[in-house]
């Protein structure tokens, strides 16, 4: 009996850990959508030699991070179904394939995280190289 309920708790802890993820990755759509735009804005004053390999290098990363969110989605995903399912029918889930998937979520995330600070960063330098009287 106490491994159905740690089995549970372990379950429900997923659940919110994937629901926080879940919002994040929403915040990530809506960030990386924000920052392409501005990008896209700034293209004409990014277009001289000075500024265009640093331009295509940004463009590559958030490239690199919208295909990185939505892997990251996929597998939250599949996530969420399997607690979903098991919740629903009442079975054990398994463990092992839970855990593992939640231990990859966790890189993922982390990454995700570091990786869109280091892209907005270097977004926002850019700008401000563009436009010096709005630096800090």
């Amino acid at each position: 009996m106490l491994y159905n309920i740690t089995s549970i708790n372990r379950s429900q802890q997923y659940k919110v850990a994937a629901r926080q993820w879940i919002s994040e990755i929403n915040f990530f759509s809506t960030e990386t959508a924000f920052l392409q735009n501005l990008l896209q804005g700034c293209i004409p004053l990014l277009s001289d030699k000075t500024f265009a390999e640093k331009r295509k290098m940004t463009v590559k990363r958030l490239i690199k991070l919208e295909g990185d969110k939505n892997y990251s989605d996929h597998i939250l995903t599949e996530q969420f179904e399997m607690l979903e399912h098991a919740a629903r029918v009442r079975l054990p889930e398994n463990e092992v394939e839970l855990a593992c998937k939640q231990m990859e979520l966790e890189f993922l995330m982390g990454s995700l995280n570091e990786e869109y600070r280091e892209v907005k960063r270097e977004l926002f330098l850019l700008i401000e190289s563009v436009f010096p009287e709005h630096k800090r």
